[in-house]
C-alpha cells in the first residue's frame, strides 16, 4: 500500500523527497530498502497516509 502511495504520489510528496534525498530520514529509508522490521512504521504510517488520501 505505502508502495503504491510513492509510485501515485498521493499525499506522499513530501515523504517520497525524503525516500529520493534521504533527507533526514536514514532510518526508516533503511528499512525500505532492507525492509528490516519496517512493518511496523509501515503499517502506522501509511494508514495515516491513507486517510489523508482518502
Amino acid at each position: 500500500m505505502w508502495f503504491l502511495d510513492v509510485v501515485l504520489g498521493c499525499g506522499s510528496w513530501m515523504w517520497f523527497l525524503d525516500v529520493v534525498l534521504g533527507c533526514g530520514s536514514w532510518m526508516w529509508f533503511l528499512d525500505v530498502v532492507l525492509g528490516c522490521g519496517s512493518w511496523m512504521w509501515l503499517d502506522v504510517v501509511d494508514w495515516m497516509w491513507l486517510i489523508g488520501c482518502g
